[in-house]
């Protein structure tokens, strides 16, 4: 009798300590995202599960993409699969950037709650929480202009306040599927509005230097960026020559004059493209050239979103201040 009081006592204590009590576990929920922004969008809102939570007792979170990636052209591979079969939730873009990987490997997965549906709270289109900046006009939206997105660009997480946006209505999702959860996710929610609010007001100091200089990139991925911290984006003169080109001689023979005519301070790339031709551009106009993530993960110490952007802000003014 002892014995097995004190073997009840120590399993008490075992949840006691793990903070898992009956009344306050968390629901199996499988979240899938298809890149690794939403990932950790999403664990702004549930929070991080301890190493020790049990399989019953967790919100699982899985991005398909890594942020070092360019996740437009993500290897599909066949545990993804069986990560989409066993999703009770998907989170996506919304507005083309899987377009080329993710549907088939839904389609495959067989995963009824992944059939697209109006409002659905367990196929969540991040596009629909923001509003769209370089939507095409109706006689561009065709292939011979590259790889256009019809909606828009969709890289909108590089806004401070479209991240804001995206947790605000991934909350509502998610109090819907978990309503007894619905404290805790709305407090998280406030939580990171909070600091996104107070940071944001660092940026914009540290980026102030940078306001209004003209500024290239080699696809078009920073617009939302450009719009949050003042700089000008010259749009239509990018190291591609339609987006998702890859640059040619020709190109950016006829760009380099329009460069140094436009006193172009920086060309901007991502950690995964080639690096020779904006060097060879930068050795022939004003412009130099700095590396910067456009997701998390996309470089080290860019674990969460505040991170990402830290890390995205310090090195463009590092860039400028020592041209």
């Amino acid at each position: 009798m002892i014995h097995t009081r004190i073997q009840h006592y120590l399993k008490f204590l075992c949840i006691i300590s793990l903070g898992l009590l009956p009344s306050q576990a968390l629901a199996t929920l499988n979240v899938v995202t298809s890149l690794p922004e939403y990932e950790a969008l999403v664990k702004e809102i549930v929070g991080w599960c301890s190493p020790l939570c049990g399989k019953r007792d967790e919100i699982t979170i899985t991005s398909l993409g890594r942020g070092t990636e360019d996740l437009h052209f993500v290897n599909p591979k066949p545990s993804y699969i069986r990560t989409l079969n066993n999703a009770d939730v998907l989170i996506q873009n919304g507005a083309g950037v899987e377009e080329g990987w993710l549907p088939p490997l839904i389609a495959v997965s067989k995963n009824p709650k992944l059939v697209p549906r109006f409002d659905s709270s367990t196929r969540i289109m991040a596009a629909q929480f923001v509003d769209m900046l370089q939507v095409p006009p109706a006689t561009k939206a065709d292939r011979s202009e590259g790889h256009i997105h019809l909606l828009g660009n969709p890289h909108f997480h590089l806004s401070p306040t479209n991240a804001v946006l995206i947790v605000e209505g991934l909350t509502e999702k998610f109090c819907f599927l978990e309503p007894d959860l619905c404290p805790t996710f709305t407090r998280n929610f406030h939580s990171f509005k909070q600091r996104i609010e107070k940071k944001l007001l660092v940026w914009q100091k540290q980026m102030k230097p940078l306001q209004n200089i003209n500024v290239i990139e080699y696809h078009r991925t920073f617009a939302y960026l450009a719009e949050s911290f003042g700089f000008n984006l010259v749009v239509g003169d990018e190291l591609e020559p339609k987006p998702g080109i890859p640059p040619s001689a020709t190109h950016i023979r006829k760009l380099i004059p329009r460069i140094n005519t436009m006193n172009v301070k920086l060309i901007l790339i991502e950690p995964f493209h080639e690096r020779k031709t904006p060097t060879f551009v930068a050795q022939r106009t004003p412009a130099k050239v700095v590396v910067i993530p456009s997701t998390v993960g996309g470089v080290p110490r860019t674990d969460d979103y505040i991170s990402l952007i830290d890390t995205i802000v310090s090195r463009l003014v590092a860039a400028y201040t020592s041209r």
